[in-house]
């Protein structure tokens, strides 16, 4: 792979990991041991609420909603913050060439730690009776004595959080400042990534400590300006994080296994990914969509401004395809057929693949969901599982794993890869899995099918012949298939961190296409996979306008 003194990205990764201290490395295979056992427990609650949809199984309606709080809980606040806090870490020190002094060491440990109780407290409130699902909103959340325990935990884990970003932040400001030079797109996009996180989790605890306080019966004594406000931006914020990461990793993995950088160079690089940073915070208004008091001018920029949150991620797919195909045509691959020279048979490039892929599903049908009218029509239906599935599960679980297998295999020094076939294999079924539980769950969407219940019988006059129950049976088969496939990833995750079984990395399938010059062309592939977003995005937008037009209008006041 070398090409005189010129290191292929991947062996430059080797050799930079093996220069970490043994207590940055066991640091973060530890946040990756966490990350995946709670995936594992989120898994297998969602595995049993799909069999129950399935009509496998019948579920009594309290253990339902114990389950949707126990996958919630487990999959989004602690598998993708565990997961990203370690992926994120790592970057920073390979990309950035921070190092951690003794002083930044002890916060991060802190900060991890404060993760780690916060989620056996979680756990224990949810064995306690806490069926609130993972939002754990003051309506519900006041109902079950176990949520203090809960409230507790989520506060835990954002101080925790918060230690960590900060830490993060000042080391490499510290390091930035001690090395001069320009940073990397990798480390300029993670440190800003850090920072946002600072910002997400710190309006997290402004969240749940207030109501916290309430519960416990007394007067806040941190009092957030608006609650919903608050809540809405802590909401989005920790949904477009994973995003984020997840598309700082297509960056990474496109180079580590095809050698190619950014054709269009660092400073742009640089630009896009500073766009997230401007358009996560403000685009939270779409969250606050329902509430009755919210002036419709506010919800009308609300709409506005939501169209430019993919803006961010359709720019860096279109970067990291134009420069694979220029790089590609560059060694003498006709145009199309130059995705023949990509490596297909390397697992980590197939994870890049397919979490591209569904990130395209989950990209069309969100631009129509996060639009105003839409909103009120689809927001509390099925149609919204159905859609961030493909980036929850397909696009950026897909992506964390893929990475953490990858990292792992440098960090433990083991330099191997568990089931490499399987882990090849695994996310294609993933996706088919995911194809069918989330153009049916948003068709049931758009029929009216709840979200949040898995209670569809609402008499004869809504559930007209079954319909809901014979669609919710396709959602579950889909769920299982998905479910399966994810937990031998798992498998094939969890032996590749402990490094204790795996054949040898350099047995992965790795490209070269770094041309010696690049050809002079126009990307012919991003155009195409533009072209068909935008038909996506048409087919679902006019699908819900032709629901929204077919129902009954009244007027008079009646």
């Amino acid at each position: 792979m070398d090409r005189g003194r010129d290191l292929h990205p991947l062996d430059h990764l080797r050799d930079t990991i093996k220069n970490l201290d043994l207590f940055e490395r066991k640091l973060i295979l530890a946040m990756f041991l966490m990350a995946l056992t709670a995936l594992g427990i989120g898994g297998a609650a969602a595995f049993m609420l799909v069999i129950h949809l399935a009509d496998i199984i019948d579920l009594d309606p309290s253990i339902r909603y114990a389950l949707l709080t126990l996958h919630g809980s487990s999959a989004f606040n602690y598998w993708l913050y565990f997961a990203q806090a370690g992926l994120m870490l790592l970057l920073l020190l390979v990309y950035g060439r921070v190092r951690l002094s003794s002083h930044i060491k002890i916060p991060i440990l802190s900060g991890s730690i404060l993760m780690a109780i916060s989620y056996i407290m979680v756990l224990i409130s949810i064995a306690s009776g806490s069926e609130v699902t993972y939002s754990i909103l003051y309506p519900l959340a006041h109902k079950y004595g176990s949520s203090i325990l809960m409230l507790i935990g989520y506060s835990t884990l954002y101080m925790g959080l918060i230690i960590i970003a900060v830490s993060m932040i000042l080391a490499s400001i510290s390091a930035r400042a001690r090395s001069g030079g320009e940073w990397s797109s990798v480390a300029f996009a993670s440190f800003l990534w850090m920072v946002l996180l600072a910002i997400t989790s710190f309006a997290s605890f402004l969240v749940y400590f207030p109501e916290l306080q309430l519960i416990l019966g007394g007067d806040p004594i941190i009092k957030p300006y608006s609650f919903e406000m608050s809540w809405s931006v802590m909401f989005h914020n920790l949904h477009y994080l994973p995003i984020m990461s997840t598309v700082i990793l297509w960056y990474v993995l496109s180079e580590l296994t095809t050698g190619v950088k950014s054709i269009f160079g660092e400073r742009i690089s640089k630009a896009i990914f500073s766009i997230y940073f401007f358009v996560i915070p403000p685009t939270s208004v779409y969250h606050l969509f329902l509430e009755p008091g919210l002036p419709e001018s506010i919800k009308l920029v609300g709409s506005i401004l939501s169209l430019g949150v993919s803006i961010p991620t359709i720019a860096v797919a279109f970067l990291i395809l134009s420069s694979l195909e220029i790089s590609a045509r560059s060694n003498g691959y006709p145009v199309l057929t130059w995705i023949k020279a990509l490596p297909w048979r390397n697992p980590f490039f197939m994870a890049l693949a397919i979490s591209m892929i569904t990130a395209f599903a989950g990209g069309s049908m969100a631009n129509v969901v996060i639009q105003h009218r839409f909103a009120q029509l689809l927001s509390d239906t099925f149609a919204v599982p159905g859609y961030f599935h493909f980036f929850t599960i397909g696009s950026v679980s897909i992506v964390f794993i893929s990475s953490i297998m990858l990292f792992s295999s440098f960090l433990n020094g083991s330099r191997r890869i568990a089931l490499r076939s399987l882990s090849l294999a695994s996310p294609i079924f993933i996706a088919a899995g995911l194809y069918i539980f989330g153009v049916a769950g948003i068709i049931a969407g758009y029929s009216g099918l709840p979200r949040r219940t898995l209670e569809f019988s609402y008499g004869p006059d809504i559930d007209i012949g079954g319909y809901w129950n014979q669609i919710a049976v396709i959602i579950g088969v889909g769920g299982i298939i998905m479910a399966f496939a994810a937990f031998l990833y798992l498998i094939s995750a969890l032996l590749t961190v402990l490094g204790v079984y795996g054949s040898d990395i350099r047995g992965v399938e790795v490209r070269d296409l770094r041309p010696d010059k690049i050809a002079r062309g126009i990307p012919v592939t991003p155009a195409i996979v533009i072209a068909l977003l935008l038909v996506a995005i048409s087919i679902a937008t006019l699908a819900a306008t032709s629901i929204m037009n077919n129902l009954p209008i009244e007027v008079g006041g009646h």
